[in-house]
């Protein structure tokens, strides 16, 4: 396994989509058992005082999915110069959280943020212009903005300019340097590079095929909650390969991914569902709780990464 570290790590982003609305008659039930507990053991914000701020409490109607309630207090932060709240902005416009998707707009609270060094914001707008959100494509701007906020070890731009080098959307006379980005964001704990290293394990794409590795990586990755590493996990779980047969693990993280909002979860569950006794499902269930529990987590200030 390569792991190789260039920066120190920075905090990142992890956002869900929306809720659950599994049904496989009354054995699925026990799904609401998981949004009870996300509303109990969901760590507070790391940077929330005993008064909490406007953003801080934006953020705990994010982490709720109050999006009208989010919005209302990051406006009221941004329009008092809070970068991390405009960039939160521009994110929820990015995805129609709360309100009509806009990817003008998106950039536009983006560019407000970056201009106050806002490392999330920068590597948004380097995603932007990456993609072509909001802006014509530019290949160069992108570049810009994410070594800008990769050169103060933002950990979501290593992995964004992976993206890049893999692609040829830029180029380096080492062919493996889009490895070492995804390695180094995966190594410091980002959720989508840890789930990017995982498929490349299993599939054997830039990467001799291991396993044990992909198994590794997908762990990783499904504990920050990436959905496609926990449906990988499931279908594992279900094959055997790199770990034990296990049908109860796969309809337990099958359940996770649908909750947090993968639609290709939810059709998987209900097929599994009908292969199992109403004890594992109730087994499953209680498996699944405690992952959420887990794995659930409010926005962070230093975030940063647009994901759609």
């Amino acid at each position: 396994m390569r792991h190789r570290m260039k920066a120190a790590p920075a905090g990142f982003l992890r956002r869900f989509a929306a809720p659950l609305a599994m049904r496989a008659g009354a054995i699925l039930a026990a799904a609401f058992l998981a949004a009870a507990i996300l509303a109990a053991t969901v760590p507070s914000h790391p940077a929330m005082a005993a008064t909490p701020t406007d953003y801080d409490r934006g953020a705990e109607a994010y982490r709720l999915q109050d999006y009208g309630n989010a919005l209302r207090w990051f406006v009221i932060a941004a329009n008092r110069g809070d970068a991390a709240a405009q960039n939160m902005i521009g994110e929820m416009y990015g995805r129609g959280e709360g309100l009509e998707q806009n990817d003008a707009e998106a950039l536009r609270w983006f560019q407000m943020a970056a201009a106050q060094r806002n490392r999330a914001a920068e590597t948004n707008l380097g995603i932007a212009y990456r993609e072509g959100y909001g802006v014509a494509a530019d290949y160069q701007r992108a570049y810009d903005w994410l070594k800008q906020a990769a050169d103060v070890g933002h950990v979501p731009a290593y992995y964004h300019l992976g993206i890049m080098y893999e692609h040829g959307m830029l180029t380096t006379d080492d062919e493996e340097y889009w490895i070492d980005l995804y390695e180094d964001a995966a190594e410091a704990g980002y959720g989508p590079a840890q789930a990017r290293l995982g498929h490349m394990y299993e599939s054997g794409v830039g990467v001799e095929r291991d396993i044990d590795d992909a198994v590794y990586w997908y762990l990783k990755a499904a504990a920050h909650g990436q959905t496609t590493a926990q449906i990988s996990l499931a279908m594992l779980y279900l094959s055997g390969e790199g770990v034990s047969v296990d049908p109860i693990q796969a309809h337990a993280w099958l359940s996770v991914a649908s909750f947090l909002g993968n639609r290709g979860a939810t059709s998987l569950i209900l097929d599994l569902t009908k292969q199992l006794t109403v004890e594992q499902v109730n087994q499953s269930q209680a498996m699944a709780s405690d992952m959420l529990a887990k794995i659930f987590a409010p926005a962070s200030e230093d975030g940063g990464g647009l994901q759609r």
